[in-house]
């Protein structure tokens, strides 16, 4: 415990009893469904795989684990997420600390909460997830090497470093800045090359070796997801483009950040400075580089480039964004007075109220929006559990494979059933290099996607074509979503259902019906020996 349970830190644990209570707990009772992202990594980390199709395999290991602690998807999940944000706020909190003072420290993490990315996808356990805590903790020892050599320092350093790789690799975007950090500042350069680096350096080498000849024996199949996105090699750049996706990424920069600009200007409106703060070169070069320095990074790359760069690539980049701005302005901040208050209630606020919208949401909200799907309402376990019962209704052998294409049905599938099938990619085998065709043929498999007459056909001979086997075409399958309509959830009670029906006069997506979803089933029945008669 810290020396003092002075105000700033009871404010600082009272505040992450909040978030976790909030963003655990509250989701963990009511969203029904894990989210879609999260069911898939939990799909990939029962393979143990050292990398996957579109990310590296921290964030998916961690997943299963959560499944498996537990015993179904649920309340770990997202503790785990919530422990990762929690991770963060302290590490924000120690550095915000020791550079500044305890009221600057508490308003930096409280102010960051205000920030989407640190609401409501923090339901989702991904890679950006976790990259939060790495990055926020690898920023806080370089921080501390830089004011103290310490072998042990380093070599946190070296494992958060190789951890960062692979859990998403954002890392880059940390690692050059701090270099630059580390070569312009005299003091600090002398560490280069010292033993702390070079126990570092092996550290970090010996964490993402396994991962790197994973990449080479995989066609660097992540990074190519990750340059498919972007959009890098696959296109001639115009110079619109040049111009338009570093704007795009700047105003993506901006928005986020806007309540963070707005708390600035209520502290330092009329207010004094607080010349207490030490502003020396090596604590301003590291604020700019360090933690401003990847979002430079990124808009330079963008305007070198000519590509965009997806906005949820740069969730960890906001960690220190208050640290900086409080760290220019040094506001007076008084937690005795108003306007100090009202940022702390204020930032609470946003903690509290979105989790109840939640709550709200998934009681309320219609699984399709103008005919987009809202997968809060998606039946996922209730999939699972029909898939797990037509395959045993044919076959007596355990249920090993669920195939498809796309993630949405097949990972659900994994992620709900004690048996834990494994999941396969039909229109691309190299995506789920755990299965083999020949398993498949001996132990059958169970081939499930959202069914649409002018795609069926062309599946099931794609399935026919790929295995030498006896297949059984199953009649399509109606799922209910999870809450149906609003009108259904009500029909007992016919004042609500004429209030709402005038409601949707002015908000068209409150259908009156809403179809369930169509699947189609496909199974490779394994050897006749195996099967049910």
């Amino acid at each position: 415990m810290e020396k003092s349970f002075s105000k700033q830190s009871k404010i600082f644990y009272a505040f992450l009893i909040c978030q976790f209570f909030f963003w655990a707990v509250i989701p963990s009772i009511f969203l029904k469904t894990i989210p879609l992202d999260t069911s898939e990594g939990v799909a990939w980390g029962c393979e143990w795989q050292w990398g996957y199709y579109k990310h590296p395999p921290l964030a998916a290991w961690l997943s299963n684990l959560a499944v498996v602690l537990q015993g179904s998807p649920g309340f770990t999940l997202y503790a785990l997420a919530q422990i990762c944000i929690i991770i963060t706020f302290i590490a924000v909190w120690k550095l915000s600390k020791n550079m500044m003072n305890e009221n600057y420290a508490l308003i930096s993490v409280i102010s960051i909460s205000t920030i989407y990315y640190y609401s409501f996808p923090t339901c989702t356990f991904n890679p950006n997830v976790i990259s939060f805590p790495i990055s926020a903790l690898l920023i806080l020892f370089i921080y501390k090497v830089s004011r103290k050599y310490s072998v042990f320092n380093w070599c946190v350093i070296g494992v958060l470093a190789g951890l960062s790789v692979l859990a998403k690799y954002v890392g880059a975007f940390i690692f050059l800045p701090a270099l630059v950090y580390f070569i312009i500042n005299r003091d600090i350069r002398k560490q280069i090359l010292s033993v702390g680096f070079l126990l570092a350096f092996i550290l970090y080498f010996f964490i993402i070796t396994p991962h790197l000849i994973w990449l080479f024996n995989n066609d660097f199949e992540p990074v190519n997801y990750a340059f498919g996105k972007t959009d890098v090699f696959f296109t001639v750049k115009s110079i619109w483009d040049h111009i338009h996706w570093p704007l795009d990424y700047i105003v993506n920069i901006i928005l986020p950040a806007i309540p963070l600009i707005i708390i600035t200007v209520i502290l330092c409106f009329k207010n004094g400075k607080d010349e207490k703060i030490e502003r020396n070169f090596q604590n301003t070069t590291f604020v700019i580089l360090v933690l401003l320095g990847s979002f430079v990074f990124t808009f330079f790359l963008t305007l070198l480039l000519g590509v965009h760069v997806n906005p949820y690539w740069t969730m960890t980049f906001f960690n220190f964004t208050m640290t900086a701005l409080l760290y220019f302005f040094r506001p007076d901040i008084n937690l005795n007075k108003f306007r100090s208050k009202f940022v702390i209630v204020f930032c609470f606020l946003t903690i509290i109220i979105p989790s109840i919208i939640i709550a709200f949401l998934t009681q309320f909200l219609p699984p399709v929006i103008n005919g987009k799907t809202v997968h809060i309402q998606f039946p996922g376990k209730n999939i699972a559990i029909l898939c797990n019962n037509l395959w045993h209704k044919h076959t007596s052998l355990p249920f090993k494979y669920v195939g498809g294409f796309g993630p949405d049905y097949k990972s659900f599938v994994n992620s709900y059933l004690k048996s834990r099938p494994s999941t396969y990619e039909l229109f691309c085998s190299s995506k789920s290099p755990w299965t083999s065709k020949d398993d498949i043929q001996e132990n059958g498999a169970l081939f499930i996607w959202e069914h649409n007459e002018k795609n069926t056909d062309k599946i099931i001979d794609r399935i026919k074509d790929k295995f030498d086997a006896r297949i059984k075409v199953l009649p399509v399958k109606e799922v209910p979503w999870l809450n149906g309509s609003i009108f259904e959830q009500y029909r007992n009670h016919p004042q609500i259902r004429k209030k709402i029906l005038e409601l949707s006069k002015y908000l068209p997506f409150l259908k009156e019906k809403i179809d369930p979803i169509k699947i189609k089933i496909v199974m490779v029945l394994p050897n006749k020996q195996k099967c049910k008669r």
